[in-house]
């Protein structure tokens, strides 16, 4: 059976969409959320070790029940990985890529290749092969988030852009390896968010201590709040136990088509917080994304 099919076998798949819609809403708000943060005096790395210290913090008492010795059955190798990919790396990686390519190549980019380079690792490290009209749906989806971010990405040359685009590239390498090691390993949505929250506070913190110092504290007291809210409870916790849920459900390659989602969602809270106006373009693209998803998840009968 296709790891396309599995959600409806299971009886999953209302659950898993919900989850993925939710997933993807927690980091498609963080946009708003991190101009906050900047206008307040911080940075992406203070940002990153906000998210790190409250995630791990909240969450040591989960990893505490399920057992060090091991982390929770998932075992220190594994969880190393499993960090590597949906940790500080991917969101420094991300940075990194803007401070060569403008940011509409991020917003294009990496939600368009996350489900890309997973259906490729889910074939090669699952065997598992997509139905032809997921196949479709995926193409879609890409030209979907190509229309979307049409005007940005020809809006102006950036002789450096092409290097900012191969590293952005690479973040959705790393995602799309979180999802397909989540579904191959079997992983428990909690003590999996538990465990990168866990890595990211013991191999982040000390570096950014020791580099950065403590001057992230100097900010408004309200600033923090909001980010140790959001990014450390909603995103750092919420999110990735969402999206491992959402991978348990539906497959590792289904769920990463939500991730297309974001630069849509974008637009649209964009429109309802910041009173912007999309383009012809950026509703086309929309459409075509959302085309695309229901074209994919689209339960199929088993056959044989």
């Amino acid at each position: 059976m296709s790891g396309f099919q599995t959600a409806s076998a299971r009886g999953g798949l209302g659950l898993g969409i919900l989850c993925g819609f939710l997933a993807v809403g927690i980091w498609a708000g963080q946009i708003s959320v991190n101009a906050v943060a900047i206008r307040g005096g911080l940075n992406t790395f203070d940002v990153t070790a906000i998210r790190a210290v409250v995630a791990g913090l909240v969450l040591l008492p989960v990893l505490w029940r399920a057992g060090f010795a091991d982390l929770g059955g998932i075992g220190w190798r594994r969880g190393f990985i499993l960090a590597a990919c949906a940790g500080p790396p991917f969101t420094l990686v991300n940075v990194g890529g803007l401070h060569f390519a403008p940011p509409a190549h991020a917003a294009v980019i990496n939600p368009s290749l996350t489900p890309f380079f997973t259906t490729l690792l889910a074939i090669a490290v699952l065997r598992v092969l997509p139905p032809r009209a997921a196949v479709a749906g995926l193409a879609l989806i890409v030209l979907g988030v190509v229309i979307i971010g049409w005007e940005g990405l020809t809006g102006g040359g950036r002789p450096t852009a092409w290097i900012g685009d191969i590293i952005l590239a690479s973040g959705a390498v790393l995602w799309a390896g979180y999802t397909v090691f989540s579904q191959r390993w079997g992983i428990d949505p909690l003590v999996g968010t538990a465990v990168i929250a866990f890595y990211s506070m013991i191999l982040y913190l000390p570096p950014y201590l020791a580099i950065v110092g403590t001057a992230a504290l100097d900010a408004d007291a309200s600033i923090l709040v909001l980010q140790a809210v959001y990014q450390g409870l909603i995103a750092g916790v919420g999110s990735i136990f969402l999206y491992t849920r959402a991978v348990g459900l539906l497959g590792g390659a289904p769920t990463a088509l939500f991730v297309a989602l974001i630069p849509a969602l974008g637009i649209l809270i964009a429109i309802a917080t910041l009173g912007e106006d999309p383009s012809t373009l950026e509703w086309t693209g929309m459409a075509v994304v959302t085309v695309g998803m229901l074209l994919a998840l689209a339960p199929r009968r088993a056959t044989g």
